[in-house]
């Protein structure tokens, strides 16, 4: 049995995969939907009005998300089966994915938290065995994806938190800057920099 109160926290995106699902996935969409590139027009537009700080993160991820306006659940779910299958696990950084396994081995629960929606990295998760997956907030309305909490900085703390109020962080790995609070919260935490584990 794992110890609940003994936790280690993975990043995802350029932590344990070694790219950005966001980006990827888009581009796996695009690959076996050719006539929905028309989205990326929009895609380009939006980044650069919140390069200029017109609209929000969360408003600017929204717009991103348009290529998949119109699919359903099941079908999004049936093509991140698919993605995934694709690229795992030799898209994944394998000192990332050995010192995963190394913690699980000692019954201890191994977490990711991440910027990405949970559903688009959860087949991914559960794959590698991880115990809880927290993730931004993406919601499916009226045939449309928006995209409603971007869990990044402080706020993977008070994820962290409000899931286990009274866990021990004994180590934590990220290639994001924005993940230093995460990073100090641990009792050893890691920067990851192309694969390579480099104490913080």
């Amino acid at each position: 049995m794992s110890n609940t109160n003994r936790v280690a926290v993975f990043d995802f995106d350029g932590t344990l995969y070694q790219k950005d699902t966001m980006i990827q996935f888009c581009l796996f969409i695009y690959q076996k939907h050719p006539l929905r590139l028309r989205f990326a027009i929009l895609q380009v537009i939006a980044a650069l009005l919140y390069a200029f700080r017109i609209i929000s993160i969360e408003k600017f991820k929204t717009i991103f998300l348009s290529y998949l306006n119109g699919l359903d659940e099941n079908k999004v779910n049936q093509a991140l089966q698919l993605f995934w299958a694709e690229r795992f696990p030799n898209q994944f950084h394998e000192n990332v994915y050995q010192k995963l396994k190394d913690i699980q081995s000692q019954n201890i629960s191994c977490l990711c938290i991440s910027a990405s929606p949970d559903w688009m990295i959860e087949e991914a998760c559960n794959q590698l065995g991880i115990t809880h997956v927290m993730g931004s907030t993406v919601v499916y309305e009226n045939k449309k994806w928006a995209w409603k909490f971007n869990c990044r900085g402080k706020k993977k703390i008070h994820f962290l938190e409000n899931a286990y109020p009274n866990a021990i962080v004994i180590e934590a790995y990220s290639d994001n800057i924005d993940d230093h609070y995460l990073l100090k919260k641990a009792e050893k935490g890691f920067r990851i920099h192309k694969g390579n584990i480099i104490a913080y």
